[in-house]
């Protein structure tokens, strides 16, 4: 199944949830999705494919770089790691993640501490 974004700018735009609907609906799961890149005339420039993951889309050396049909699908012999430790991953942490609200001319954090303001402190 594949399907093309439209978007006024020169970088590559969200892909339609067309595909993914699909695939909750009916089951089929999305082999790639093309997303397309276009100028501010909204006129297509390029066009890439989408895999699952770990895929991902390797020029096959023929035709025009910006076609999606010049991509093959490839699969890294080593994917990408995702377990990196590094130095802002607690920020994205639940415990440092705060809510804010005005109260009167005040703006009221809760939690009003998390383990960065320990830190601090």
């Amino acid at each position: 199944m594949t399907s093309t974004s439209r978007r006024t700018s020169k970088t590559f735009g969200p892909v339609p949830l067309t595909p993914v609907m699909a695939w909750t609906e009916s089951g089929k799961t999305p082999t790639k999705i093309v997303a397309s890149q276009t100028d501010s005339t909204g006129a297509v420039t390029r066009t890439r494919p989408v895999y699952p993951f770990p895929a991902v889309a390797r020029y096959d050396g023929s035709g025009s770089i910006d076609s999606a049909s010049n991509f093959v699908s490839y699969t890294p012999r080593h994917p990408v790691k995702d377990d990196f430790n590094w130095l802002g991953a607690r920020l994205f942490s639940s415990d440092y993640q705060v809510q804010a609200k005005a109260v009167g001319t005040h703006l009221v954090l809760e939690p009003s501490t998390t383990w960065l303001t320990h830190k601090a402190g």
